[in-house]
């Protein structure tokens, strides 16, 4: 490797470990087909051939046979419906040819296979399209005459070409910017393997340090006995690697790993000192018809309530209610946060641990737990049918998975963890209904000892037994066994027809489990238990030590040709010991796949139907092994919890109150009911303040923050919760001899509600600038300036694209509106108006308008003006902004232009009614939206730096804003008006 990183690519491009370096040369290897000649080239076409047959046999049962994909009308948004008819037509261009060339001129020259294809064990997804990753909504967009995002006369033949030139264009600006990038401050890492491993291998490194070299104990992914350690110099003592992140973006990960696993795995590597690290996460595949069925049972339980309990704040400004989907793909995308913002002077506020009664907190995570096997459901069971089996959902999670998941909440809730532990295993044996469920008891209480989470009497120490039980053969003669033992299976491939015989499309991805039974020649109870948390692959075993003792261990040698060789399946699991020794010889142990209606259904059983894969007993020296540790790990597994943020507790502001929060439970609903924020008095002057009576007070500061103010002598200090809540309707409590303040607030739907309105697009202060919190920040001189004298172009998708801001909630209000002469609450009117300024400016309402002024609506005085330059294609957030310059129309300032107004306003001016609500809600947001874009620096004496907050000053007459933007507009940026 460090030959490698010694090349003149290697000091950009690193690797995270030697194996990745390893695959990445493999593929490489592929491209050398042009040079190999006679045998070795036919056996290499050969390959390639049988990659492609298999891939393309994949592709027909997802794609279907019509060869239509439309996935790559997402690039081309916001006019993507304009581009599905090309991108279709590329896409299957692109499998049938390999070629990107729409014409077929290098198509007919070709003599050599693209190297894409170029697989031999894996195969390529059948979804691979060069053009989903590039921005493609400026082949459709009306862009003036003179833009350099527009293609040369000779390569707009058709739509085709100017599809695949586009991308062509905008991958060469991505290179040259690259090339010109200072090399030693750009570094890009790869890694290939499991995400989620990975994710966990670097918390380990974040949490030990890098002075560590030792193996977590964890694999590089389900399939392979390969341990994963980061050996890549950059995670050495000196390396530079970063451990912690401002953007994790994990694409639509959850929607095939679990959003549960994902965001146990990925949020612990979230920035703890950046006020704005976000992590991103995207679902494709459609599956519910509305945004509030996805979010449902997104994270396994009420999604405020887990929210709130994991530390995360969800961001998302304005979800859609229907789901708009082209051919059975959608585009939901979440924003996590792990920091609440403060507001104005008040610091922004890490969620600390949240204080829960027992019962409560059990009640909830047993909904959890539920939830996350849906599949086991005794109501799945009704009877195997197509129908049901296409809803069924996916399977994501094992109980080592929901382990994981407690141990995370550990961090951040206060309770008496051993209680509500043994609360919710009560619950889980009870009242879980789960046909299956008691089977995976024991895995559960396995993983909740191995990831040391709770550890039940049986688990507590080693086994020890009198030597009147051991014998001086098999496992009853291993001393002082560990209470977990890992059991290592191999499968002769021979076993494996079910499989096997039948082509993968037949069986989809199998999924496997492992069962221990007693053996039939029982006398007393029979009992059988399951386990699904497998490690699988396929190859040889190679074992060292002496058995039944903690020097035996396991090497797999692995099989690289996988499904397509010989080599025997090898299966790992970790088991209770306990269980083990009920019958250590002529216990019995099963290789399965999972009874689902979805495996019936695939491999044409009835119900009841044995699904068994091989049987053998543990016993069975050849076959089954059963060691210490896992196979090829030098160590046990010790995932060690990454602390999670501060606590708010542990830290007083301004040592005037230490701060809890309290989370009351609903008696019915297993969800947050209400909040109390309770603050034990340290300050001695409001101590005697409140001893003396003095009136107490409490205001909504921000969207997380309600003051408490005391007196008359200026006495306050703030009360922070987790998550936004509504001082109005709240109850104070105050014990004056015991020096508390109790607040008990109901958490808000801030989508609903007109209160709140500065948690729309808030702005912090962070170290010296502003903290933009949930917009994304633009370089609008980059951005596609669009043609707006282009009518009749524009009128076939920027309305319906601009309507899009809507919710259904919205829209039902703006009827009710509309219907009784009303005015719509903040929100609604404030879309309304960017609504209206986006039809005008386009022209699309009458003449086109490009100066705009809020009034008010009894007076009709104008107190902000906007003077619009142009209209943008937001490429990567697939939408449209205006590039405008804003005037807040301050006392001092409004004589001077009753001049300009007056001539203008005739002929393209537009006035704006806006009532109280909707103007808090333009003041509230415009810092953010111009600290999103600006292109000059704040000087040393900003207002903002000056005051320590971002000013949320609602009074018309007077500016929101820092003046350090005050005549700072681009050169050229309106051009059609006189002085």
């Amino acid at each position: 490797m460090q030959s490698w990183h010694n090349t003149k690519h290697g000091t950009r491009l690193h690797f995270c470990d030697s194996t990745t370096l390893k695959k990445v040369r493999e593929i490489w290897k592929t491209y050398n087909l042009s040079v190999l000649k006679g045998a070795v080239r036919e056996s290499a076409l050969g390959r390639f051939q049988a990659a492609l047959e298999r891939a393309k046999e994949v592709r027909k049962l997802f794609v279907g046979s019509g060869n239509e994909n439309y996935s790559g009308a997402r690039s081309a948004a916001p006019l993507g419906r304009s581009a599905l008819k090309e991108v279709a037509a590329f896409h299957g261009q692109f499998w049938d040819h390999g070629s990107m060339d729409p014409q077929g001129e290098r198509i007919n020259k070709a003599t050599l296979p693209n190297p894409t294809f170029v697989t031999d064990a894996s195969t390529l997804h059948y979804g691979t399209d060069p053009l989903l990753c590039f921005h493609l909504a400026t082949v459709y967009a009306p862009l003036p005459q003179n833009s350099p995002f527009g293609l040369k006369k000779e390569k707009r033949a058709s739509p085709l070409l100017q599809l695949v030139e586009t991308a062509k264009a905008e991958f060469r600006s991505w290179a040259q910017a690259l090339r010109n990038y200072p090399s030693e401050s750009f570094v890009a890492r790869f890694f290939a393997g499991d995400a989620i491993a990975f994710s966990y291998a670097l918390q380990q490194k974040k949490l030990h340090g890098r002075k560590t070299q030792r193996a977590p104990g964890i694999y590089r992914d389900p399939h392979h006995f390969e341990p994963l350690i980061l050996d890549g110099e950059d995670y050495e003592y000196s390396g530079e690697a970063p451990l912690t992140f401002s953007v994790i973006d994990t694409s639509d990960l959850i929607s095939r790993l679990g959003a549960l696993n994902v965001l146990v795995a990925a949020a612990p590597l979230l920035d703890d000192e950046d006020g704005s690290a976000s992590l991103f996460t995207e679902w494709l595949v459609k599956r519910e018809e509305s945004y509030p069925a996805y979010i449902k049972d997104l994270l396994s339980g009420h999604f405020p309530t887990i929210c709130t309990l994991m530390g995360l704040f969800p961001v998302d400004s304005n979800p859609p209610q229907n789901v708009q989907a082209v051919m059975e793909q959608v585009h939901i995308k979440l924003t996590w946060k792990r920091m609440v913002p403060g507001q104005v002077s008040m610091p922004a506020v890490t969620i600390g641990r949240i204080r829960i009664e027992e019962k409560a907190c059990a009640r909830i995570l047993h909904g959890v737990y539920v939830t996350m096997f849906p599949n086991e459901e005794r109501r799945k069971w009704s009877g195997v049918l197509l129908q049901a089996v296409t809803k069924d959902p996916p399977i994501h999670y094992h109980r080592a998975g929901f382990v994981l998941f407690l141990r995370y909440i550990r961090t951040r809730v206060d309770v008496n963890w051993r209680e509500m532990i043994e609360i919710l295993l009560k619950l889980i044996e009870t009242r879980s209904n789960l046909l299956t469920g008691m089977d995976f008891i024991e895995e559960l209480f396995v993983y909740l000892r191995v990831f040391d989470v709770y550890s039940a009497d049986v688990f507590l120490r080693p086994i020890d037994r009198p030597d009147s039980l051991f014998t001086t053969a098999g496992l009853r003669a291993w001393r002082n066994t560990p209470p977990v033992l890992c059991v290592t299976l191999r499968i002769p491939r021979s076993k494996l027809g079910i499989l096997t015989k039948r082509k993968p499309l037949e069986i989809g991805t199998p999924i496997l489990e492992c069962r221990l039974q007693a053996s039939s020649e029982r006398k007393g109870p029979m009992w059988e238990k399951t386990f699904s948390a497998l490690q699988v692959s396929f190859g040889s075993i190679v074992t060292s030590g002496e058995r039944n003792s903690d020097s035996l261990k396991v090497h797999v040698i692995e099989d690289s040709l996988a499904w397509s060789g010989t080599a025997s399946l090898i299966v790992s699991f970790w088991a209770p010991t306990s269980m083990l020794l009920l019958k250590p010889e002529k216990g019995v142990i099963i290789l399965r796949l999972r009874n689902s209606p979805e495996t019936m259904y695939r491999l044409e059983k009835s119900p009841g139907s044995s699904l068994n894969l091989y049987e053998t007993t543990l016993g069975d020296e050849a076959n089954v092994f059963i060691t210490r540790k896992q196979p090829n790990q030098p160590d046990s597994v010790w995932l060690d919890q990454v602390p999670f943020g501060k606590s708010i507790e542990s830290e007083p502001i301004d040592k005037a109150s230490q701060n809890v929060v309290i989370a009351n439970i609903d008696n019915h609903h297993p969800r947050i009911k209400n909040l109390v924020g309770r603050a034990d008095i340290l300050s001695n002057d409001i101590k005697m303040a409140l001893a003396n009576g003095e009136k107490v007070d409490t205001i909504q500061w921000s969207a997380c923050i309600l003051v408490v103010e005391i007196g008359s002598a200026g006495l306050h200090f703030p009360i922070e919760f987790p998550v936004p809540v509504l001082q109005a309707g709240s109850t104070t409590r105050i014990a004056r001899k015991s020096s508390y303040i109790e607040i008990e607030a109901l958490p808000a739907r801030v989508t609903e509600s007109n209160c709140l309105l500065d948690f729309i697009y808030p702005t912090f202060m962070g170290d010296k600038v502003p903290i933009v919190w949930n917009l994304p920040h633009l370089n609008l001189d980059s951005l596609p300036i669009i043609d707006v004298s282009q009518n009749l172009h524009l009128n076939r998708w920027l309305n319906e694209h601009v309507s899009g801001m809507f919710s259904h909630r919205e829209r039902e209000i703006r009827y009710r509106a509309n219907q009784s002469g009303s005015m719509p609450d903040g929100r609604v009117s404030f879309k309304d108006s960017l609504q209206l300024m986006f039809m005008y400016f386009a022209g699309l309402r009458g003449t086109r308008i490009r100066f705009f002024g809020l009034t008010h609506p009894m007076t009709g005085e104008e107190q902000i003006l906007f003077l619009v330059s142009s209209m943008r294609l937001d490429l990567a957030n697939h939408t449209v902004v205006l590039d405008a310059a804003v005037l807040p129309l301050a006392r001092e300032v409004r004589p001077q232009m009753h001049a300009f107004l007056d001539k203008y306003w005739s002929t393209s001016f537009c006035g704006i009614s806006v009532d109280g609500p909707e103007m808090q809600i333009w003041r509230k947001t415009f810092p953010a939206m111009i600290e999103r874009c600006r292109t000059w620096d704040h000087r040393p004496e900003c207002e903002y730096v000056r005051d320590k907050c971002i000013s949320m000053n609602i009074d018309p007459t007077e500016s929101m804003l820092c003046s350090c933007g005050n005549d700072r507009l681009p050169k050229n940026f309106i051009t059609d008006i006189s002085e």
